[in-house]
């Protein structure tokens, strides 16, 4: 009879626990998404035989559009260098990158070009999360998880068939952001790594207010948000003005409407979609919402209010060190924002998902234990749906934009239940006194 009850004693104690629920949520989660969108589908589907579709548009050769890069640098070395016919909007430094790769065959750079990748996935999804998460060890199941479902997800496995490096650029940012806030002798590092991310892709500008360690040194904060503003402005410009002039023209382009299909989850995309003639009359959208203004306004609105709330909550943590919260944040909007965004950027999401779950188990007070488990599992779910190529879902799942903009709510709500606490787990107060102290 004892031993019964001290069982049942720490049965209930695991059960009121964060850390282990947040776990046991993903894993749950994941299983829910992996039923729905590649069991189901393809061994229990209608017709009785097994269906394994192309689950990623694959096109030939592979690595097309790193071939393309590459090709395009080789013409504009030989040529006249305002001359260049690519219509990828790149910026200027970004068509340096695979120059020492032009000495080598189209294959071997390719190569080379797949391992960059992978180790940058490698370093945003299990190694940065482990260092940042270093005081919270049971945290490691965590970050095993998210390492092992994004290492073979659709969106990394679609990253490295076209040989795109937003993997890479984004390792190059979050490991400035990393120096900033755990090396202050590095900073200078710091700032060369995030400005080269935006030489790369634009979008990791998106990221600049993960550079702020102090919010009430607003001069300062300042400073050194218009430095890297101006530094990063300038280096468009260091092919001169004809090239920056020509990536503005192929921005512009894109913003007007190119590249949509469902595989594309930017704001502009879904909102073009979902106003199709097509879908209206299926009858999944009417009256305003038939309208691709509309929807876009709406969802804007919703990813802005999301930002903002977790940005003040941010603000009034102080947390020292790295702001989970605000990282998968500034994530989730370089992943929408953009009017060009295909499903392989969905690779960047793991890793400051990771981190994010990491401090959930940190800073959750035992009282919201129940509220938070069933927003990680809400969490865990659209997450977890992303991992799954659209030709495995229904129609009206296949574009990811309705789960990215369902994680940012959750992130957002999740402030409700997250004071916040210092690297040595002590919760830190909001009065003015403990703020001067």
């Amino acid at each position: 009879m004892v031993r019964d009850r001290v069982i049942k004693l720490r049965a209930s104690d695991w059960l009121t626990t964060t850390v282990q629920p947040v776990v046991v949520y993903l894993i749950a989660g994941y299983l829910f998404a992996y039923g729905g969108f590649f069991l189901r589908p393809i061994f229990l589907s209608p017709q009785g035989v097994m269906q394994f579709p192309q689950y990623i548009p694959a096109a030939d050769p592979i690595g097309v559009d790193f071939q393309h890069h590459r090709s395009n640098l080789g013409a504009w070395v030989l040529s006249d260098p305002f001359r260049d016919s690519t219509q990828i909007p790149y910026p200027p430094l970004g068509y340096l990158l695979p120059y020492p790769l032009l000495f080598v065959g189209p294959q071997a750079s390719y190569m080379v070009m797949t391992a960059a990748s992978t180790l940058g996935f490698v370093a945003i999804t299990l190694i940065l999360p482990l260092l940042i998460a270093t005081s919270i060890p049971s945290g490691l199941s965590v970050i095993i998880f998210c390492f092992l479902t994004g290492l073979t997800s659709y969106g990394l496995q679609f990253e490295l068939e076209r040989g795109q490096f937003n993997v890479v650029a984004v390792a190059l940012c979050l490991l400035g952001i990393y120096l900033f806030h755990h090396n202050a002798k590095l900073r200078y590092i710091a700032y060369v790594l995030f400005s080269a991310s935006i030489q790369l892709k634009l979008y990791p500008c998106i990221f600049v207010v993960m550079l702020i360690e102090d919010w009430s040194l607003w001069q300062c904060n300042l400073r050194r948000i218009l430095s890297l503003v101006c530094v990063n402005v300038a280096l468009l410009f260091a092919l001169g003005p004809s090239r920056f002039w020509e990536m503005q023209a192929i921005l512009f382009r894109h913003m007007l409407g190119n590249n949509i299909w469902v595989g594309n989850h930017s704001v502009t995309a879904f909102a073009a979609l979902m106003s199709r003639p097509g879908l209206v009359r299926q009858g999944l959208w009417t009256g305003v919402l038939s309208d691709a203004w509309t929807i876009q306004v709406i969802v804007l609105g919703i990813v802005v209010t999301c930002f903002l709330i977790v940005w003040i909550s941010s603000m009034s943590r102080k947390r020292v060190g790295i702001d989970g919260a605000l990282l998968l944040t500034c994530t989730l909007l370089a992943l929408v924002l953009p009017s060009v965004s295909h499903d392989y950027t969905l690779a960047l999401l793991a890793g400051p998902m990771a981190i994010y779950l990491c401090q959930i188990a940190d800073d959750c007070e035992p009282r919201n234990h129940t509220a938070i488990n069933l927003l990680v599992l809400v969490l865990s779910i659209a997450y977890s749906t992303t991992l799954f190529s659209y030709v495995y879902k229904p129609a009206w799942l296949g574009n990811n934009l309705p789960m990215l903009v369902i994680i940012l709510v959750v992130v957002a709500v999740m402030t409700r239940y997250l004071p916040g606490r210092n690297v040595e787990g002590v919760i830190l107060e909001e009065s003015s006194g403990m703020s001067a102290a």
